[in-house]
């Protein structure tokens, strides 16, 4: 099903384009048309929805800017830690307990309890380049419990765990729902308004400014519903 759609948006998405481009949106229908193959191409953007590659792969900029590290440097620490005692080393680029931020969808959550009786879980997240595994204290998980969901894309501040004969960690201090797909959003409305500005359609230009402007609220309405939510829950209201 997702690669059936993603085939028919990636055929769709392209033809908004050269619509709105072209002297062929004469009519009101004409424009509403082209508007609704526009909001698809944007919720297959939103989705995720791609004809090929990794999820993350069209959010790779926006990633860039709001991280410090992923799992090839985290693989990359692995293997200096090995070589450490038989080369001379660099000056290391992480250290132990530096803090760190990822972006990675959520593989897996394992909980258990600890002997104190608190709750804990090891997470594993895939990012663009492999997989890691994430520590989550019982603070932390109850502030991000319900955004550890499978196929969820999450933002990690953490820092790093970097213990001999063990895999590089990220002790988790927290954990949100990454805003890329707003951005990628933003990015996708303003090379639409600034084509259809180009070729004197500045009505259309604005409707599909609006168009985004709606998507977005809606998203942000739904997280601000869910923030209402655990104030509520955390001061019993």
């Amino acid at each position: 099903m997702t690669s059936t759609l993603s085939i028919l948006f990636g055929r769709f998405a392209p033809r908004a384009f050269s619509l709105f481009a072209s002297s062929s949106c004469e009519s009101p229908f004409d424009f509403l048309n082209v508007l609704i193959f526009s909001v698809i191409g944007m919720i297959a953007l939103i989705c995720g929805l791609y004809i090929s590659g990794h999820p993350l792969e069209k959010l790779r900029n926006v990633i860039e800017e709001q991280t410090n590290i992923n799992t090839l440097k985290m693989k990359q620490i692995n293997e200096s830690e090995e070589n450490s005692e038989t080369e001379i080393q660099e000056k290391p680029q992480y250290r132990d307990g530096q803090i760190v931020k990822i972006v990675g969808i959520v593989n897996s959550v394992k909980k258990k309890y600890t002997k104190t009786n608190k709750i804990m879980a090891f997470v594993t997240i895939e990012d663009l380049y492999g997989q890691c595994e994430l520590i989550v204290f019982e603070n932390c998980y109850q502030m991000s419990s319900d955004i550890l969901l499978d196929e969820n894309v999450v933002l990690v501040e953490g820092r790093l765990s970097i213990r001999e004969d063990e895999d590089v960690k990220i002790v988790a201090n927290k954990i949100t729902e990454f805003n890329g797909q707003k951005a990628a959003i933003g990015i996708l409305v303003a090379v639409l308004h600034q084509v259809l500005v180009r070729a004197g359609r500045e009505d259309q230009a604005m409707m599909t400014t609006l168009a985004g402007l709606v998507i977005v609220l809606t998203m942000v309405i739904k997280e601000i519903s869910t923030l209402f939510e655990t104030v509520r829950t955390l001061f019993n209201l």
